[in-house]
């Protein structure tokens, strides 16, 4: 980090990212003035009655060009929450803390500037959680993968940039595509699962919530490679009818 006040440079340097080795050089600049330009707060003061013994209320939530942070009383943790805004797009999470009777949801930035308002949907990871893997073969594209209250993934091609390297174009539909595109998977023969390069992200564009890429390098062409994607409904408990809608106003 370099300078000081109110402007700095964050420099990274990077060898390896997880197994991939490379060189890669950063510099960030970070200008704290411009960043409060664009931050907002928004005194809520909204109660949430979630019908189930939980109550709490959304006290402040403010909004920067890097993320958006909400505080609220601690009943909100009963929940983990998927948040969408107003075009239908998927805000991903980006962890939470507490203190006290207060905890604070943080998530990324708002894709656009003029967002009005932000909804949030409350899900549970099933106590009976069991792996269900439903497996596809690479063929007949487009291949439709339903996952049912999540709805579907769909398959629309695969191309072999050479022998070793193929990128999968799919969508995917409904609440929370972000995070359902991440059901996906390829497998080998033996239904072992091939890490794709781009596995931490395959948006293509965070502006468009359907459209996704995998990347999967250090593959065998002449292999009979397939699709594995799990079954979102016996995974998550996704409580539609207790989602609440915040205005950014």
């Amino acid at each position: 980090v370099g300078d000081s006040g109110d402007v700095f440079y964050l420099d990274m340097d990077f060898i390896v990212i997880d197994e991939l080795q490379g060189d890669w050089n950063f510099r960030i600049k970070v200008d704290k003035l411009e960043i409060d330009k664009k931050s907002k707060k928004y005194n809520i003061g909204k109660n949430i009655d979630l019908r189930n013994g939980t109550n709490f209320e959304i006290e402040k939530i403010k909004t920067t060009p890097l993320s958006i942070s909400l505080e609220s009383t601690a009943g909100i943790m009963d929940y983990s929450y998927f948040v969408v805004e107003d075009k239908g797009r998927e805000i991903i999470g980006k962890g939470s803390s507490g203190y006290r009777n207060k905890v604070i949801m943080n998530f990324r930035s708002l894709i656009e500037e003029d967002t009005k308002n932000i909804t949030f949907i409350p899900y549970r990871i099933r106590a009976d959680y069991k792996p269900n893997t439903n497996i596809y073969e690479m063929n007949n594209l487009p291949i439709e993968m339903s996952q049912g209250s999540m709805g579907k993934l769909t398959v629309n091609s695969v191309e072999w940039i050479n022998d070793t390297t193929l990128k999968i174009k799919y969508e995917a539909e409904d609440i929370a595509s972000v995070t359902q595109s991440t059901s996906l998977a390829l497998v080998d023969e033996n239904n072992n699962t091939v890490m794709n390069e781009n596995r931490f992200n395959t948006q293509i564009d965070r502006k468009d919530n359907r459209t996704f890429e995998m990347i999967n390098d250090g593959l065998d062409k002449s292999k009979n490679y397939r699709f594995a994607a799990a079954d979102e409904d016996s995974y998550y408990e996704i409580r539609e009818d207790l989602k609440f809608t915040i205005d950014l106003k």
